[in-house]
């Protein structure tokens, strides 16, 4: 079996910098690690950062063409809950356009093959730290950034 991890991140929530990350493992071999910064501004939250998470692992296993079931763990309840179907509403907000994305990907693959669970944080720091680092890249770049455009002025 497959487990797969993912969390996101956004500073400042919401309209801040952004990042996602997982990491997917076959037993003690990890077989596919991710991370991306999503970027910043007004359409970002953690919420849409956590959804971005879980859809590269749903796009890397479809990818796969995998028939091992894969269970997918994150921190994020209102993501393992909507993958799990647990909300009957289609998802609203900022989130909205990727957690539709999500249903889709999952809507894929069958239902057999795929579980999700929730988990603390504590049992996610791998992925955290993946998306503290992107985020706090991209922190120091802006503030880089505008502190040479104060120089020139």
């Amino acid at each position: 079996m497959l487990t797969a991890r993912f969390d996101g991140g956004c500073v400042k929530n919401p309209g801040g910098h952004a990042a996602c990350a997982c990491v997917i493992q076959h037993g003690a071999a990890e077989v596919y690690r991710h991370s991306r910064y999503l970027g910043f501004g007004p359409e970002q939250s953690n919420n849409v950062a956590e959804f971005h998470g879980i859809k590269a692992i749903l796009e890397w296993y479809i990818a796969a063409k995998t028939k091992q079931p894969i269970l997918i763990r994150g921190d994020s309840q209102i993501v393992i809950f909507r993958m799990q179907g647990r909300y009957p509403k289609p998802a609203a907000g900022l989130c909205a356009r990727v957690a539709r994305e999500c249903i889709e990907l999952r809507n894929q693959i069958p239902e057999n093959q795929i579980s999700f669970q929730w988990q603390r944080r504590a049992h996610n720091d791998v992925c955290d730290s993946m998306c503290d680092l992107l985020i706090e890249a991209a922190m120091s770049s802006a503030t880089m950034l505008a502190a040479d455009v104060e120089v020139r002025a």
